[in-house]
């Protein structure tokens, strides 16, 4: 096998990952929207599983190279001087988008998983009556607070 061909079977395998791992956050933003418990910890499972696996990948790769193959730019170079150059951009740019979709859904989750929290904060401050009443308005459109707050129970 030539360096480029081992290059691109390297590729296609970091492909394969970033495809799995774009699975399972799509799998996660279902599983936040339905708020599965369940889902959610599985799908947290997989996804530390499958980057794992990517960075194990990246690392196998890197050390088909020289020193530095770390950095785009090395690898830019490096793709340009393989007999199947065209095919290791190809796959290069498509690992790219993959990538950036990935973290692109990653941080949508990330939000999501920011505002359950709080909705989840904001109930737990009612149900312990640590929560300031809502605004109500009197008849002339004035706004009142009511701050006589009872528990709604004690554990």
């Amino acid at each position: 096998m030539t360096p480029g061909q081992e290059l691109a079977s390297s590729l296609r395998r970091e492909l394969a990952a970033v495809e799995a791992v774009l699975r399972v956050l799509e799998e996660e933003r279902v599983a936040l929207t339905e708020r599965d418990p369940q889902r959610i910890e599985h799908c947290a499972a997989a996804k530390d599983s499958g980057l794992r696996q990517l960075v194990s990948l990246q690392q196998a790769r890197k050390s088909l190279s020289a020193p530095g193959a770390a950095t785009p730019d090395h690898l830019r170079d490096l793709v340009a001087k393989l007999d199947n150059r065209g095919e290791n951009e190809q796959l290069q740019a498509q690992l790219q988008r993959l990538g950036e979709r990935c973290e692109a859904l990653n941080a949508a989750n990330g939000v999501l998983i920011q505002r359950l929290q709080q909705h989840t904060r904001n109930t737990l401050k009612v149900l312990r009556g640590n929560s300031d009443a809502p605004d109500l308005y009197s008849g002339s459109g004035a706004t009142t607070q009511h701050k006589d707050l009872h528990s709604l129970g004690r554990a």
